[in-house]
């Protein structure tokens, strides 16, 4: 619920007015704290930031690590395909000679920017976690996590709001599709896969 109306509310706001507006307005609402703030959101979807995330997954249960896996390689994939296949550019091209914050310490990218693949990942990973946990809070805090990740693409001038919301549509999808599918194989289910890391260093 919380995604779809985080979805309805980009489209809305894109069809009263435009994504270069849009993307001027959020950058436009920039401070020394907001830099801060939005940095370390946006690692919050970073590639390495997720390695992480999934490798920790290992101490807690492997079925949880192996379906974050597993969720993260086949949305990556797609968005990398749909951004070479759409090849759309970026902000910092698209506005290039607008009066533009741009974030200190940001490396600015010029094309492949449909879909959002931060924006993406973190729907992505954080949407397997609020499946498997079950809990409400966690599920609302997962989500204003991705969210946060996603504004943090705009606001770094990285992507359009409609990149982002494609990229959270994108990896909440295969977050929900590819845990049911593998969730409902009996060989899911097995010993092994509520063990983790710790489990098998004490056997040893």
């Amino acid at each position: 619920m919380p995604v779809l109306v985080f979805l309805l509310l980009g489209l809305c706001w894109i069809w009263q007015v435009d994504n270069t507006a849009i993307s001027l307005w959020i950058n436009g609402r920039h401070s020394i704290a907001g830099d801060v703030f939005w940095r370390a959101m946006t690692w919050m979807g970073d590639g390495i930031t997720m390695s992480i995330l999934i490798f920790l997954l290992l101490f807690i249960r492997f079925r949880t690590a192996f379906l974050a896996a597993a969720a993260l390689l086949v949305s990556s994939l797609a968005a990398q395909w749909l951004k070479h296949f759409f090849a759309h550019d970026r902000p910092s091209l698209v506005l290039s000679g607008m009066d533009l914050h741009l974030v200190p310490g940001v490396q600015l990218y010029a094309h492949f920017s449909f879909p959002s693949g931060h924006t993406t990942a973190a729907f992505c990973i954080y949407g397997v976690l609020a499946v498997l946990s079950g809990r409400p809070v966690l599920q609302w805090l997962f989500f204003l996590i991705a969210a946060l990740v996603g504004i943090s693409r705009i606001y770094l001038l990285q992507h359009f709001m409609e990149d982002v919301l494609f990229g959270a549509l994108l990896g909440t999808m295969t977050a929900y599709l590819l845990t049911g599918i593998l969730l409902h194989q009996k060989w899911m289910w097995t010993s092994l896969w509520d063990q983790n890391l710790l489990s098998l260093i004490r056997k040893k």
